[in-house]
Formats: C-alpha cells, structure tokens, sequence
C-alpha cells in the first residue's frame, strides 16, 4: 500500500507522528463519543498495529483522555486536535488516527498512501449514525469483525 513512510500533524503541528506498515483498517465511525469528541457526524480513522505509530515530536503536548473502557483519545493540548485513539481491546490493539490530520501532497492527496489503500472499507456503530449513507461498504453495528453486520429495521 505504502510508497513511503504517513507522517502528520496536529492542526498547529507541534504534535508530529509517523505511520509504518499497511494500515490494519481504514473506516468511518458513527459512534455517538466520535460524534461529540470530534464535533461532526462521523470520523474517518485508518489503523495501524500500536507499535507502528510512533510520535516524533510534541509528545509532551498531548494528552490522553478514556473515552470508554475500550479507548484513550490523544489531542493536543496548545491546539486541541484529535491526534489519534489507543485501542484497549484485549484481542484487538490499535491505534488509529483520524484521516484528515495525515499530511497532504500539492495535489491535496494524502501523501504516501495510495488513493485506494486509505478508501474506507467499511462503517462502524452504524445504528447511532446521524445521516443516512448511500454506499456499498459494509455497515456494522460496532467493530467491524467483533460486532453483528447493521440492517435496517
């Protein structure tokens, strides 16, 4: 998937970070704590295993908050971005990393990750979801995987 290594950035960049290995998942989350700690109706996150996602700088700008017994969210603290989540998961750990804090090539692409590698493959927690989305993906009714598939009804 890679043809280098992500890098990103907070909103104020002083909170750096890099991403190394295929991502484990690329998804939208409609859960109702991305919703209120992000402030919009759903959050594009791309996994990566926790050892693959390092900070590179500005460590001591971010600070994490337990959203829920299965998540830490790191922001930082000068600008308040979301930087990325830690999976508590006992079967499953992660972080991921909201896509829109990866840096962007002059094309305004993510830089360093094929177009199709960072599409989403699925959404999660579906159920709590604020608009209707009209696709092919997968819709799940939490983790994708570790959760029952969303219908309607």
């Amino acid at each position: 998937f890679f043809s280098e290594m992500l890098k990103g950035a907070c909103y104020c960049k002083s909170v750096t970070f890099v991403a190394e290995g295929d991502p484990l998942f690329s998804s939208i989350c409609h859960c109702t704590i991305c919703q209120r700690y992000n402030g919009g109706c759903c959050t594009h996150w791309i996994g990566f295993p926790p050892a693959n996602l390092k900070v590179t700088a500005g460590g001591q700008h971010l600070k994490g908050h337990k959203t829920s017994a299965d998540m830490t969210r790191f922001f930082c603290t000068l600008c308040s971005t979301p930087v990325y989540n830690e999976s508590h998961l006992e079967d499953y750990p992660f972080k991921d990393i909201p896509a829109g804090v990866l840096d962007r090539n002059e094309a305004e692409v993510i830089a360093g990750l094929a177009k199709e590698a960072y599409q989403p493959q699925c959404h999660m927690f579906y159920g709590s979801r604020q608009l209707d989305v009209k696709d092919t993906l997968p819709k799940w009714t939490g983790f994708p995987g570790m959760s029952d598939k969303y219908t309607e009804g």
